[in-house]
């Protein structure tokens, strides 16, 4: 991030919650560096890792990925809701948000967003790009963003 003099801010590591665990502790440090030169860090799969709290407390998270397990049936599942309002109430901690990971269907981003889920990520919202796609995709929106002057609008 130094040598790039990209805001530290516009940055995330991503680490699954299981990784965290199986870890030992080096999974913690780097967390610890990368948090210290103001990046972002997402827990990934969250839920299925059996973490517990004690790992929310102490690390310094700023987004929650709740794993598809917990979001796929909502708003029909009641188990699954009440479990996804749980995790959202502990995410909307000073630093963090929460979001659900995998939406899978309308249905299912209908009741995260219903939930309160302020974020979705996963094959919802578009599969696994190579990286000229995803460069060709986030130029396109780009252009056409109404503050855009790659589109040739003025801010």
């Amino acid at each position: 991030m130094r040598e790039t003099s990209i805001d530290p801010r516009l940055i995330e590591m991503e680490v699954t919650e299981t990784v965290i665990i199986e870890s030992r502790g080096t999974a913690r440090e780097a967390i610890d560096k990368v948090a210290a030169l103001g990046a972002g860090i997402v827990i990934d799969d969250f839920g299925t890792g059996y973490a517990g709290l004690a790992y929310l407390k102490r690390l310094p998270v700023t987004k929650l990925k709740i794993d598809q397990t917990f979001v796929r049936n909502l708003p029909s599942d009641r188990g699954d809701a009440a479990i996804v309002a749980a995790i959202l109430a502990m995410a909307r901690g000073p630093r963090r948000r929460g979001g659900g990971r995998r939406g899978g269907n309308g249905r299912a981003a209908r009741g995260a967003a219903a939930a309160g889920m302020r974020m979705r990520a996963g094959f919802l919202l578009s599969r696994p790009l190579t990286v000229d796609r995803a460069d060709a995709l986030v130029g396109a929106r780009v252009a056409a963003s109404p503050t855009s002057t790659r589109s040739g609008r003025r801010p």
